[in-house]
């Protein structure tokens, strides 16, 4: 447990841009209390993590990318093959990410396409 939570302090600096990114939806504590709980599931690197949660919807399941962040080709490169190996054996029909629009193009290289973009706004 306590590894656990070492490797989630490690990791955050990498991440925590991307949740100030989706309008502070999550504070730390809530991701915190997430991944320690066994609901979200991390993939880091020295320079990238992600953080994933599986959606189950009518369809199957979807491994999201739902933080992630750090050095954009480690992230591709590194643990995005180890993200998809987990999430097929996972039984995940696919894998999403809701990112950076400056994301598509790389993104786009590996495979993915564009599903739409995601908005918000404070009110």
């Amino acid at each position: 447990m306590i590894e656990r939570a070492r490797l989630f302090l490690k990791a955050y600096p990498h991440f925590k841009d991307a949740m100030d990114l989706i309008g502070h939806q999550h504070s730390h504590d809530d991701v915190f209390v997430e991944y320690m709980r066994g609901d979200a599931w991390l993939f880091s690197s020295e320079n990238a993590a992600g953080l994933m949660r599986i959606e189950v919807n009518p369809q199957g399941k979807t491994a999201e990318i739902w933080l992630a962040g750090g050095d954009l080709n480690e992230l591709l490169t590194v643990l995005l093959p180890k993200i998809e190996v987990w999430a097929a054996k996972k039984g995940c029909r696919n894998v999403a990410h809701i990112g950076r629009n400056g994301w598509l193009k790389k993104m786009d290289e590996h495979g993915y396409q564009n599903g739409g973009s995601s908005m918000w706004r404070e009110i």
